[in-house]
């Protein structure tokens, strides 16, 4: 296998990604499912647009401090894959800019990625290892604003809820209320019996 990739060294970005996929990726030891298709989605959609035609050895720090930097204006997000038209909320959602927390996983599948290729000697150094994890700059401002403005059903939409859970099973009419009424979060939910 290491002979095969000997070859590859000066190439693209692209083919690290191949690599990375057919190596790293591909195997359920080293990822979820879930996490799987995030990194497919966040590399398909963000770094291949940005790096897929630098050769790896030439992906300096400097380019992908850029590269976040560019991510951290506004306007960054992508539209849901939907259909339907965008309603005013969503329109206004995508003019601001990337929380932080999506900047991270940003930060942490090149991270991975480069790591593996320094591993498999592929490039001599991390170009990762002179960027800064991107940290919310107004986690403050932001948990008072959630405070201030909660995200709840009001009465009219809970009861329509509770409706509809008269049409399904005990299960999951058990599930919905306890969760409505116990605020739980989604992974709370799941680690029940």
């Amino acid at each position: 296998m290491r002979i095969i990739f000997m070859d590859l060294v000066i190439s693209s970005f692209k083919v690290l990604i191949l690599i990375f996929f057919t190596i790293f990726i591909n195997n359920p030891k080293n990822l979820s499912i879930t996490t799987l298709n995030v990194y497919d989605n966040i590399i398909e959609s963000r770094l291949i647009p940005a790096f897929g035609n630098d050769r790896i050895n030439q992906i300096s720090t400097l380019k992908i401090i850029s590269f976040f930097h560019e991510m951290e204006k506004p306007g960054m997000r992508k539209p849901p894959n939907s259909k339907r038209p965008l309603s005013e909320k969503q329109k206004a959602k995508l003019l601001e800019p990337l929380d932080a927390s999506t900047l991270a996983i940003f930060y942490r599948v090149l991270k991975n990625i480069f790591s593996l290729a320094v591993e498999w000697k592929m490039i001599k150094e991390n170009p990762m290892e002179g960027v800064k994890k991107p940290v919310a700059k107004n986690t403050k401002e932001k948990l008072i604003k959630q405070r201030d403005n909660p995200q709840y059903y009001d009465e009219l939409e809970a009861q329509k809820v509770v409706d509809a859970l008269y049409k399904e099973t005990r299960k999951w009419r058990l599930l919905v209320l306890g969760s409505m009424m116990g605020g739980f979060r989604r992974g709370e939910l799941i680690g029940l019996e």
